[in-house]
């Protein structure tokens, strides 16, 4: 059975009042609440796919932001055998933006699934439901399927839209990850951090970097390793490490194959024929 969402949101009221107004001052009882439930019903699946929370998930992180204002609230609710919820106070008003994605690890904590709920309205003295439907990244890469050693190249990584969360208000810097060495295997390390970022653009993003120097045809492996916005951190985890967020593009954590080109030395010379005759 897939972990199969159906994350359902109840804004309820913390206290019942009537006032509803986003854009001005308000006293605390015009808030309500975000309550975001995952029942057991939906954990326990086998594999990664549409729709679902992975099996390897162990948290997810939810962002509650409006598009028109400064408001912007995370948090993150851990996964675990029995039902989990989480209640985020949000002020009462219409246009909220809320964004979920799950992930695992904590240092770093990696993306698998996203999905977005836009448009809901919190109500002063009315509970309402809404459902986000998780979905996994999928990435094109574009490049030269072969270099010459010793060369600067560019890749083009066009990720496919996560359940509506592909913009630069999700994504914010990249990094290329290169090594001669596959490490399509999760349990093979990243490759390091060559010490230069690119910027995520709002549908794709380009980043260079130099062949290695061989003297025979060599495979190279290549993912982006991309930051969540700062809107995604969250500092109430105690692990300073989990707080922020990253996605691996081709995302090998969800089956993605990552991309790979070959580096190949210049090949041909002058053929110089000598014969012995004399005019």
């Amino acid at each position: 059975m897939a972990r199969r969402i159906a994350l359902v949101l109840v804004l309820g009221v913390l206290l019942g009042a009537t006032g509803c107004t986003l854009f001005t001052d308000r006293p605390i009882q015009d808030e309500g609440a975000i309550r975001i439930t995952i029942r057991p019903s939906e954990m326990g699946s086998q594999a990664a796919s549409p729709k679902v929370i992975p099996t390897i998930a162990t948290k997810v992180r939810i962002r509650v932001w409006h598009p028109s204002t400064t408001y912007n609230r995370v948090a993150t609710i851990a996964l675990g055998g029995g039902g989990q919820s989480v209640d985020i106070p949000v002020p009462a008003g219409s246009g909220y933006n809320v964004d979920v994605v799950s992930y695992y690890g904590t240092n770093p904590a990696l993306a698998l699934t996203g999905g977005r709920a836009p448009n809901v309205t919190v109500m002063a003295g009315a509970p309402t439901s809404v459902q986000v439907s998780l979905q996994a990244w999928d990435c094109e890469v574009n490049g030269d399927p072969q270099v010459e050693p010793g060369k600067t190249y560019p890749l083009v990584f066009i990720p496919s839209d996560g359940g509506g969360l592909l913009t630069t208000k999700t994504l914010q810097t990249a990094s290329l990850r290169t090594s001669t060495v596959s490490f399509q295997s999760t349990a093979t390390p990243l490759p390091p951090f060559p010490g230069t970022y690119g910027v995520v653009q709002d549908d794709r993003l380009t980043l260079s970097g130099t062949a290695p120097s061989v003297t025979v045809p060599t495979t190279v492996y290549a993912v982006a390793m991309v930051e969540f916005s700062a809107s995604w951190v969250d500092t109430q985890l105690p692990n300073q490490n989990e707080r922020r967020l990253f996605i691996e593009l081709p995302n090998r954590h969800t089956g993605n194959r990552i991309f790979q080109f070959t580096v190949a030395p210049a090949s041909g010379g002058i053929v110089v024929d000598i014969s012995s005759q004399r005019p």
